[in-house]
């Protein structure tokens, strides 16, 4: 039994992006799952993130550093991944630099914008029992040092299936990882069920998309063992196959949220039970995390989304226009070799770090090119970072133009890559998502309803859960229920 003068602490899965409405639609589906069976025993919120107010539709990249900070991002100025964070951190530091700050030992795995706020070395010794950043990082570092092995197999495998899965299995990297599994924390049957899905691709190549879901689950099995080992005060996991399956397959799950329907039936009938699958698999950890806690009931759980998603339109994407090429692409530019630098991105943003001598070149010619008769979509950072949004869908081969002349697309280094599942964004992003606490020793039914909360009060709150004094700056209200 827990003593109550113990300080308690707090676990938090961050599942991008997920909706009340796909985790209700679950929970009719799977009365016996674990989400089903405690989701009426936690505190239940609607998030809701502010960028609405202002015209913008939200975006994981800025929405989850606003969640973190407690300040929206007109304020925090993160929008893209690895982007130079040490201006901001110093003013408007995450959550997890705050709590370190405070003598609060936190774990990490995979939360946004981590890898450009990594700790030095005597900090991380000092402050975190793991800190594994996410997957759009540089370079695999992380902490404790072996879990770099696991990070390089999982930016390889991340890079590589952006949009289509690959499906080579980096033998090298991947004997590695097996090599260690113990130490890491994966558990045989991760690596059964890995296995299997494998033989099950040879005769059904379409489910490689579910590797997705395989890769938070080693992801998970890391996390919980480091977790089981350290107790930190504060541990973060961040997954993200949900989302992944939303924004491919909603028009497959809720067909009927559209007007028109411009996919067919057979394609529907393979790909309407991928959000459920995507959802078993957070289901799995849940149970485990909700087992866990269970026994250390110091813990409570903490599961939110953010943002949320919703049906947007239902097309086929045959291809993406995507930069396959960056020389080439440079050079068209009028950027010369050692004056830029490709930065990795969430697809379809494509980042570039152009020199400062030659910013205002680049600068002037992205202006003057066209796709199918529009401007590109380009945010400049202050360290000259360039972030570009492609990704248009089923173009021609003739649809660039620049300084009124018509250019193929490869004389740029540009390519329409074939989407392999045909699917477009059917679901994609809106400003309410989801939260909920499972606390192990208030297990009581909720009876009024979900309340709607800022995701500015989640910061604020959990800080003072922690007894941290809010700053200043954060204008977010406490939620008492949240507590």
């Amino acid at each position: 039994m827990l003593n109550m003068t113990m300080k308690r602490k707090l676990i938090v899965f961050e599942a991008n992006e997920i909706p009340f409405k796909v985790i209700d639609r679950f929970c009719q589906l799977f009365p016996n799952s674990c989400l089903a069976k405690t989701l009426s025993s936690c505190t239940q919120f609607v998030t809701y993130d502010d960028s609405i107010d202002r015209g913008r539709t939200p975006q994981p990249t800025f929405s989850w550093p606003s969640i973190h900070r407690g300040v929206n991002d007109p304020t925090h100025q993160i929008y893209s991944f690895n982007q130079e964070l040490s201006e901001v951190d110093e003013i408007y530091p995450p959550i997890w630099k705050i709590l370190t700050s405070s003598g609060i030992k936190v774990g990490l795995l995979g939360a946004f914008h981590s890898y450009q706020s990594f700790p030095e070395t005597d900090e991380l010794k000092e402050n975190y029992a793991f800190y594994v950043p996410d997957v759009f990082s540089q370079d695999g570092k992380a902490h404790p040092s072996y879990l770099q092995i696991f990070q390089d197999y999982n930016l390889k495998m991340t890079r590589a299936s952006a949009r289509n899965v690959d499906r080579d299995l980096h033998f090298k990297k991947m004997l590695k990882i097996l090599d260690q599994a113990h130490q890491f924390g994966i558990r045989p049957s991760t690596i059964l069920e890995i296995a299997i899905h494998l033989i099950e691709e040879k005769y059904r190549p379409w489910v490689s998309t579910r590797r997705r879901n395989h890769q938070v689950t080693l992801s998970f099995d890391i996390f919980l063992k480091h977790l089981k080992r350290s107790r930190p005060d504060y541990a973060v996991f961040f997954a993200n196959n949900i989302a992944a399956a939303m924004h491919r397959y909603w028009a497959a799950t809720f067909p009927e949220d559209f007007a028109t329907l411009q996919v067919d039936r057979d394609w529907i009938d393979r790909y309407a039970g991928e959000i459920d699958r995507s959802v078993l698999t957070f289901d799995r950890c849940l149970k485990t995390l909700i087992s866990y806690v269970d026994r250390h009931p110091e813990y409570k759980l903490i599961c939110m989304g953010g943002i949320g998603q919703a049906a947007r339109e239902a097309v086929w994407f045959n291809s993406e226009l995507y930069i396959t090429d960056w020389s080439r692409f440079m050079n068209f530019m009028g950027v010369e070799p050692g004056h830029w630098r490709s930065i990795v991105a969430m697809i379809p943003m494509f980042n570039v770090l152009v020199s400062p001598e030659c910013r205002s070149q680049f600068r002037s010619a992205v202006q003057d090119l066209r796709i199918d008769g529009r401007a590109v979509d380009v945010r400049e950072q202050k360290n000259g970072m360039f972030a570009m949004c492609l990704g248009h869908a089923n173009q021609s081969e003739d649809c660039i133009s620049f300084r009124g002349k018509r250019y193929n697309i490869r004389e740029l280094g540009m390519e329409n890559v074939e989407i392999e599942d045909r699917s477009s964004r059917s679901g994609y992003h809106i400003p309410t998502g989801s939260l909920w606490v499972y606390d192990p020793l208030s297990k009581k039914p909720q009876s009024d309803g979900r309340m709607k909360i800022s995701t500015l009060d989640i910061c604020p709150t959990l800080l003072s859960a922690f007894k941290i004094p809010v700053p200043a700056y954060m204008k977010g209200n406490l939620v008492e229920a949240l507590l």
